[in-house]
């Protein structure tokens, strides 16, 4: 909606206000802040004409104004930028009229044209247009200043027709307007002299002003006229509010000013009508702002104590509603007694206390006996019964110490079932014996009901279900004479949801609704006995229940504190109403509401009573336009067409807008325009590409963080107030670019790079291989001319170890044959010597002698055992020699194996250029490994043999010693013959262990002369 004042020009979206200004320094503000009129062609640019600061347009896309303050000249005389309107007309043309003339828009020049000035009205009683109709697609009527007449112009020619109106004096007022009813009737309003309804073809005026002779009563100073949507015309006037006319004129209804409500209309001077596309009404005030009539808004008709009008509801809350069985409905106040309602008429006649014998005006709840009296329960005064007809009251329980009573519920027996505050028990009053006894009396059992009963209900199979406060709910169940209680039990979710039930109820399904002060509601089913429970969370406007019907479409309506709830159980959703809704206020009272015979119903509350049918509920069915409002990076506004700006136009005029990889933090707006309780407007969006669901809100702003570089697609939808969704709602592509090293491009250059890099190494490896297969060829060269040069010298090696093999098998042989000539001689020495020791034992003083002679035999082999150890000793270190010529030869064998395998690696690389190389390679390998394989088998064999000489030189050592020894105590047997007896029996122990160590001396021999005779260079 645009509004134009006088300071400015203002859009409103439902939510907030936009003001545009002029600002001197730039020229795309608007060009003035006087705004006289405005009208949208059919390209949506909206033309604003204002106060001697000319015409402006604005355009949506760019969210700027063009100012069109000079007007080309004509007749050699300039335009003032006095304009006194703007039209469409019917070929979709802008027209300005200003003081003096009109003017016509070109759109192919973008200029004003066929502009006319004083002497287009030359010889008439003004040139001043005061205001202009499309009266025809060639006609313009128009009105001119201090004339009476009117006056048709020729859209082609601009040539004038007067027409002469009857009584045109009364229409002499420089401000006036037209407008042209269905019937082609030209209705004229004046301020001074009202409304004049003019017939052209037979020259018939009517008029319409404030005098018992006008056809219909109005103001006479008429401000403004429009023709609604549903033929209805409302009249604005200076100082005395609205006329609302129906379509023949026969009938107004005045709407003025009311202070003392809040729905009443700002003030009663009207200075513009405006009917909106979606029926709302605007109304513009002088100095008191904007009020609207929203025909969607209003669902429920209030009524409220009127203090002027006897025939008003009660004042105070409305505290309960009943319908007898006459179909009369009967509603109980807070101090203010007893109401029938007159459904026709919408009035009450009132019965108070005061004036009917009432026992007291505290009306708290409403039933009706056998015999056709009402049943009045009271607070204080007991319950009573009153009858219509006849006026009579019939007090009960009036002085009782517990005579507040809640409920009234009759059963299938006579019984009226009561609840009384104080009084935790179930009691009933019998109509038939006028007794009031209690349940106990009538069963005989105990009472279970632990506080007092707040309400009770009768279900469909007779029972009687009682809601107390603190205590849950009790069933008295008629067949079985019981009662069976339902508690709230906090770790079981299958019980009642509070202990306060203010509320009960039945619907069509059986199942029993208890509605609670303070936690929702619990939905009983008898069948399973199971609860369930719908609250705020489900959608609910309050937890505090005070209300709950059923309609015919089995739609559930509830009263809360905090406004009505409709209910669709089958699309378990809710629709939810306030104040705005012409609600009476935002809190009901329990035990005031009613489902009556035709449907209509009743729910009272604190500021009075509300109807309705709930089978024609006036929801708003105008689906809302959704639009973006706004795009902003890191919480900023985007400037259109600013410097790096991603939006060259307005967001609702875009359909791609492209960031790059640094601008993934931003926020879209939207709306959705729906005029009528905006705040229950409802928003469901997903960013497509990103969002698996759409994300239901009230919000009008959707932000994103750290999108990654993408296509996305943004998809906003949103309901109305009444819940009817715009499912098409409105899209905008975002595309988030990659940073310049995620470009296709740049990843074209890095493939082609790639590319390149590959041909270039290939080449160059090309080269290097030619290169490489020539250094191979030479290094092969080398090397097979010193694998040639080192084969030669491992010939001579092996020469030259042939022959110290032949001369250490040589040398070890002599000194193997030499030991074991040696061993063979000691043993037999050693056996003499025994039998010479065993001839000296038995006879040692007769071969005194022989002692001298043993101990020279004893030298003698002491003599040819250290002659052995020589030996071996020699054997050990030729044994040595031989591993040190050995391991030259391994190293040399080792060092040649490594130099054919770097041969067989550059024959490799060089690919089928180096094949044979790769031959030479291997044979050189091949000699190398079986070099290599020779000289381990030497080291092995040198190492068993240097092992064998050490075992051996070890043995022949402990037998040099032990010779010694003998040699040793022969030579004491020489000294001192008196202990030979003694001596020669440790001496022969002495040679038995010569003898062994003898023995294991020839073994070692004869092995090392086996592994001498094995070594052989010919067979490695």
């Amino acid at each position: 909606m645009w509004f134009g004042t006088r300071d400015g020009l203002n859009r409103y979206d439902g939510y907030e206000f936009t003001i545009f200004r002029n600002d001197p320094g730039n020229k795309h503000s608007i060009s003035g802040n006087r705004i006289e009129a405005i009208v949208e062609d059919e390209n949506g640019i909206i033309w604003i004409a204002t106060f001697f600061n000319g015409i402006s347009s604005f355009d949506r896309e760019t969210q700027r104004f063009t100012q069109h303050s000079q007007l080309p000249e004509y007749n050699n005389k300039h335009w003032v930028n006095d304009t006194r309107g703007l039209q469409i007309d019917n070929e979709g043309n802008l027209w300005v009229f200003f003081q003096s003339g009109l003017a016509i828009y070109n759109r192919e020049t973008e200029r004003f044209d066929f502009t006319y000035y004083d002497d287009f009205f030359e010889g008439y009683c003004s040139d001043v247009i005061n205001t202009i109709l499309d009266y025809s697609s060639d006609k313009w009527l128009v009105s001119i200043n201090m004339c009476p007449n009117l006056y048709l112009v020729n859209k082609s020619d601009f040539s004038v027709t007067e027409i002469e109106i009857e009584n045109s004096h009364l229409l002499s007022n420089p401000e006036k307007f037209l407008l042209m009813d269905p019937q082609k009737n030209i209705i004229i309003g004046d301020n001074r002299t009202g409304l004049f309804k003019y017939n052209y073809d037979f020259n018939f005026i009517a008029h319409y002003h404030n005098s018992p002779v006008s056809p219909v009563r109005v103001a006479s100073n008429a401000r403004d006229l429009i023709r609604t949507q549903n033929g209805d015309y409302w009249l604005g006037t200076d100082a005395y509010g609205i006329y609302i006319l129906n379509q023949d004129w026969t009938n107004a209804t005045h709407i003025t000013y009311n202070r003392q409500s809040t729905q009443s209309i700002a003030g009663n001077t009207i200075y513009d009508l405006y009917e909106s596309n979606t029926n709302i009404i605007w109304i513009g005030h002088f100095n008191d702002g904007i009020s609207y009539y929203d025909p969607n808004a209003i669902k429920f008709t209030t009524y409220r104590n009127d203090p002027d009008d006897p025939t008003s509801i009660s004042p105070n809350p409305v505290l309960s509603v009943f319908e007898d069985s006459k179909g009369r409905v009967w509603v109980g106040t807070d101090g203010g007694g007893l109401n029938l309602f007159d459904k026709q008429k919408g009035t009450f006649q009132r019965y108070t206390s005061e004036q009917n014998g009432l026992s007291s005006n505290v009306i708290t709840v409403i039933s009706e006996d056998p015999f056709g009296n009402i049943l009045l329960g009271t607070w204080g005064a007991g319950f009573m019964q009153f009858n219509p007809e006849t006026g009579r009251v019939r007090e009960h329980l009036r002085y009782a110490n517990d005579n507040d009573v809640w409920s009234i519920e009759p059963d299938d027996d006579g019984r009226y079932w009561l609840g009384i505050l104080g009084s935790p028990m179930a009691n009933y009053f019998d109509p038939a014996t006028d007794i009031i006894s209690n349940y106990t009396e009538l069963t005989g059992k105990e009472n279970i009901i632990q506080t007092q009963i707040m309400t009770s209900m009768r279900d469909s199979h007779g029972n009687i279900w009682f809601g107390s406060e603190g205590g849950g709910v009790y069933q008295y169940h008629i067949s079985k004479k019981e009662m069976i209680a339902y508690r709230n039990d906090p770790s079981n979710p299958n019980s009642v949801v509070s202990n306060i039930i203010y509320t009960l109820f039945e619907d069509s399904k059986g199942h029993i609704w208890m509605g609670s002060s303070d936690a929702g509601v619990s939905i009983y089913n008898p069948e399973d006995k199971s609860f369930r429970v719908i609250n705020q969370g489900n959608g609910l406007p309050s937890n505090g229940i005070m209300g709950i019907l059923e309609d015919t479409n089995n739609h559930i309506w509830i009263s809360t504190t905090n406004g009505i709830s409709l209910y669709k159980p089958e699309e378990n959703e809710f629709i939810n109403f306030t104040t705005k809704d012409g609600l009476q206020g935002r809190e009901f009272k329990y035990n005031a509401s009613l489902i009556d015979g035709d449907g209509t119903i009743y729910f009272g509350g604190l500021n009075g009573l509300n109807t309705f049918d709930p089978l024609d509920m006036n929801l708003n069915e105008v689906i809302p336009p959704v639009y973006f409002t706004d795009f902003l990076l890191f919480n900023n506004s985007v400037e259109i067409g600013a410097d790096n700006s991603p939006l060259s136009k307005h967001i609702s005029a875009t359909e791609t807008i492209v960031l790059n990889h640094r601008q993934n933090i931003f926020q879209i707006s939207y709306v959705a325009i729906n005029y009528t309780a905006t705040e229950d407007n409802q928003y469901k969006y997903r960013m497509i590409g990103f969002d698996d669901d759409y994300i239901h809100t009230n919000e009008r702003t959707a932000s994103y963080m750290n999108l990654p570089p993408g296509r996305y697609t943004f998809h906003v939808i949103a309901s109305n107030n009444d819940g009817l969704w715009n499912e098409e709602g409105a899209m905008i592509n975002i595309r988030i670019l990659p940073p310049w090293w995620g470009t296709w491009w740049f990843r074209g250059l890095i493939l082609i790079l790639i590319t390149t890099l590959i041909i270039q190494y290939t080449r160059w490896r090309t080269k290097k291989l030619r290169q490489n297969q020539k250094d191979l060829e030479e290094r092969i060269s080398k090397a097979t001319k010193e694998v040639e040069e080192r084969n030669a010298s491992l010939f001579e090696a092996q020469k030259k170890l042939t022959k110290i093999m032949d001369e250490v098998k040589k040398d070890l042989g002599k000194a193997s044959e030499e030991l074991l000539n040696s061993t063979n001689s000691e043993a037999a020495s050693i056996e003499e010597m025994s039998a010479s020791i065993e001839q000296m034992a038995s006879d040692i003083k007769e071969n005194a002698s022989g002692a001298s002679k043993i101990l020279v035999s004893g030298k003698e082999i002491e003599k040819n055992t250290e002659k052995t150890v020589d030996i071996v000793s020699q054997t050990s270190d030729a044994i040595i020699n031989i591993n040190e010529g050995i391991g030259f030869i391994s190293d040399f064998a080792r060092k040649t194996n490594l130099i054919a395998l770097n041969a067989s690696i550059e024959a490799a690389r060089a690919g089928v250029h180096g094949r044979s190389f790769a031959v030479v390679a291997a044979e050189v390998k091949k000699l190398a490994d079986q070099s290599q394989e020779v000289a381990l088998n030497i080291q092995k064999l040198s190492k068993t043999g240097l092992n064998l000489s050490a075992e051996a030189s070890t043995k022949i050592n402990d037998l040099y010693s032990y010779i010694k020894n003998i040699v040793y105590l022969i030579s004491q047997i020489s000294e001192s013959s008196q202990n030979q007896s003694l001596q020669a029996s440790n001496i022969s122990t002495a040679i038995q262990e010569i003898e062994n160590y003898v023995a294991g001396t020839a073994t070692l021999a004869e092995k090392l002369d086996k592994s001498i005779n094995s070594l052989s260079v010919d067979e490695l």
